[in-house]
This record gives structure tokens, C-alpha cells and sequence, in this order.
């Protein structure tokens, strides 16, 4: 390797490191208003720059992150019968339950009081699993267009019920853990930031998957699943 290469990886991994720290921020202060300024700080970059270079390794922008991630936590807290849609959306930030009702079915597809009912029919879903990976999943899929995050079983049933969706196959990194569905959210960005930009693979551009073994919001055992091909080098050849 040229010293000209060995500066280039020193920077990025520099990079990796700083943006690490700039999620860890946002992901604890999810509840609070966040100041885009502190954020760019402990990246130790202008915000503008921090922005652009948060778009370019996610292909989203910060604040569509932040909002992703509140509605996800958002979900897990309607899964608790006794609370109020009212009283999440304030938690998130949301003085207006329209503006919430918006955000959270721009996510999930679906209206946060209709979530609360359709806890129910996960019971139905779990009737139908039969097939590996074993587990309530969450598959991500995204494209240019959109984005859109299923909550899903392997099955190999025909059912009326649900929609169906097919995986091709794939190779996939498996990564295991165990805690809250924060702690998820933290695997996922640790691999994505520090294990595939060093790993040999590359993002095969089908969906990911979170597999949900144990699926308690509070202490979960859940796996990592993301697809991946070997990267080809710049002779075309692929590496070993």
C-alpha cells in the first residue's frame, strides 16, 4: 500500500470515528430537541459539512434519521397496552397528533391507532412461521424511491391475511446481541460504519434484516442480518 492510500485510510477511519460519536449523541438525545450544531461539533466539522457528509455514508439526511429512529421507538412504546397516542407523541416531540399521526405513517405505513390494534394480529403472524431465520423479523427495504420497514415472519404458507414478500437468496453477515431495541440500532451502526468498510464485502442491494428471537423491547435477543457480495478490486478481479 502507498503512503498516499495509508493517509486516505487513516482519515476515513478518523471519519468513522467522529461520526460514531456524533449517532451516539443523537441516539441519547432522541427525546430532546437536537442541536445540529452540537452534533457537527463532536464530529469536529462545520454542521453544513457534517450534513453533506452524513447524506453521502447514509443516503439520508440527519434530520429524516432522527425521525426514522423516533418512529421506530415510538412503535415499540404502542405495543404497551396502556399508552396513549397523545402521550407518545408528546414523548417524540409532537405537540400536534396529526403531525404525529403524518410522521408515524410516513414510516410504517400505517396510523399509530391502528398500530395499537394490529398488536393483536402479530399472534396471527407467528401462527405462519415455519421457515428460517426463526424470529419476528424486520426487513428494511429501500430503494431511490422509497422506504419502507416490514414486520414479518418466514413462512412458506400462502395466507389471505398478509402481504408477501420474497427474499432472494443471498450470503449474509449474521451479527447477535442482546439488551433494548436501542442497543440494535447501535449493532447495526457499528457494522454498517466499522465492520463492512474493512470486511472484504460490500451492501448487496437487497433488504436487510433484523431478526427479532426473543422479541421484548425492554431486554431482547435478536440477530443482524445483512446481505453482502465480495468486493471486486480495480482490476475488475474479486479479492481473496
Amino acid at each position: 500500500m502507498r503512503g498516499k492510500d495509508i493517509v486516505k485510510v487513516v482519515c476515513f477511519l478518523e471519519w468513522i470515528e467522529r461520526l460514531n460519536s456524533a449517532v451516539e449523541y443523537m441516539e441519547a438525545h432522541l427525546l430532546e430537541k437536537i442541536d445540529y450544531e452540537k452534533v457537527a461539533e463532536i464530529a469536529n466539522c462545520p454542521a453544513y459539512h457534517f450534513q453533506r457528509m452524513f447524506f453521502y455514508m447514509t443516503n439520508i439526511s440527519v434530520s429524516e434519521y432522527i425521525r426514522r429512529r423516533r418512529m421506530s421507538l415510538a412503535a415499540v412504546d404502542l405495543q404497551d397496552a396502556g399508552a396513549k397516542v397523545i402521550d407518545i407523541a408528546l414523548k417524540y416531540g409532537y405537540d400536534s397528533p396529526t403531525a404525529f399521526n403524518r410522521a408515524f405513517q410516513s414510516i410504517h405505513g400505517i396510523a399509530p391507532s391502528v398500530a395499537k390494534k394490529e398488536n393483536a394480529t402479530l399472534a396471527k403472524l407467528y401462527g405462519i412461521m415455519n421457515d428460517k431465520p426463526e424470529g419476528l423479523l424486520g426487513v428494511s427495504v429501500h430503494n431511490e424511491k422509497e422506504w419502507k420497514y416490514f414486520i414479518a415472519v418466514s413462512s412458506t404458507e400462502d395466507s389471505d391475511t398478509f402481504e408477501h414478500y420474497h427474499i432472494p437468496v443471498a450470503t449474509w453477515a449474521v451479527f447477535s446481541g442482546r439488551g433494548t431495541n436501542v442497543s440494535l440500532q447501535e449493532l447495526e451502526r457499528r457494522v454498517i460504519t466499522e465492520w463492512l468498510p474493512t470486511s472484504g464485502y460490500e451492501y448487496a442491494e437487497i433488504p436487510d434484516i433484523e431478526v427479532y428471537i426473543k422479541a421484548d423491547p425492554k431486554d431482547a435477543i435478536y440477530e443482524y442480518w445483512l446481505p453482502v457480495v465480495k468486493k471486486e478490486d480495480n482490476s475488475g478481479s474479486i479479492n481473496n
